[in-house]
């Protein structure tokens, strides 16, 4: 049930991207920058499952893409490199904290994403950090249902929800001495910082109150009313050709008109379906209004 807009969701993804990439590049040998987490037994097969299928997917690159065997071969590369990186997501929020709570790769990630990259930039705010946690915490949940359903698929249970309570016992919920909750209870404190914390204002206003700037950007009243004028007179030109107008009409003459400040919405009204043409107090106004169209059409030759 969990209902992301397409940005949002490539937003959210991108971040786990990220923390898999930082585990890969932080397993390397070659790795030369001290970082305090260790990986797991586990978390390291899952990856070294996921890179070999990585390098296997990238040698396919070279056959002839028009073969069809070719083409089959490398959707199953491909689903196994799928189930692969879920496993290794998985191990990653799998792993309990004895120690220090860096030992997490997870948390190690956290920690790092919070350093601010511009120059002379320390830490980043609550304001910009919260929300990156809100992702980790969003996705994990959704790799965890996921993992329940690929393990059904898979035959280790019968039904998703027993893998399901097994995991978010061990490792989704409250009190678990795990990243996951870690990662909760920062951002709600983070919410609560939030909340009691007043934002820098961006708007300012020129002397004789004639011109606006947000930030970076500038404009004037006077441009800003051309604006509106522009948009009022393209929203009437697409009117126009909905009311079948003709190119020697005026709209003025033809179209009934309406005191749009006069209609009346009930904003509560959650109904499916509801709209201020239902609402009992615009009868009046919009009286032999439902059938004008039609009406119109019937009674004009050229229509």
């Amino acid at each position: 049930m969990v209902k992301l807009q397409k940005g949002t969701f490539r937003v959210y993804k991108d971040l786990w991207k990220r923390l898999l990439c930082f585990a890969y590049r932080t397993s390397l040998p070659s790795q030369e920058i001290p970082l305090p987490h260790r990986f797991t037994t586990e978390q390291l097969s899952r990856l070294d499952q996921a890179m070999v299928l990585a390098d296997e997917l990238i040698s396919l690159g070279h056959v002839d893409s028009d073969d069809k065997l070719y083409k089959d071969e490398v959707r199953t590369v491909a689903a196994d490199i799928d189930k692969a990186c879920l496993l290794l997501c998985i191990s990653l929020l799998d792993h309990t904290l004895q120690g220090d709570h860096f030992e997490s790769v997870i948390l190690s990630f956290l920690a790092v994403l919070g350093i601010d990259e511009k120059p002379g930039g320390v830490f980043r705010s609550t304001l910009s950090y919260s929300p990156d946690l809100s992702k980790f915490i969003k996705m994990a949940q959704m790799l965890v249902v996921q993992r329940a359903i690929t393990g059904v698929e898979d035959g280790e249970a019968e039904h998703p929800s027993e893998l399901l309570d097994e995991m978010r016992m061990r490792f989704m919920i409250r009190g678990t001495r795990t990243a996951f909750d870690w990662a909760y209870r920062l951002r709600s404190y983070a919410k609560k910082v939030v909340s009691n914390t007043t934002n820098l204002g961006y708007i300012m206003w020129s002397e004789d109150a004639e011109t606006v700037t947000y930030r970076d950007t500038s404009f004037s009243m006077g441009s800003l009313r051309e604006f509106i004028a522009f948009q009022v007179e393209k929203a009437q030109r697409c009117l126009e050709e909905l009311l079948l107008l003709h190119p020697e009409e005026c709209r003025e003459d033809v179209v009934p008109s309406v005191g749009l400040h006069r209609l009346k919405d009930d904003h509560s009204n959650g109904q499916k379906g509801w709209n201020f043409l239902k609402d009992l107090r615009n009868a009046e106004l919009l009286q032999e209004r439902d059938d004008w169209l039609f009406n119109r059409v019937l009674e004009n030759d050229w229509l």
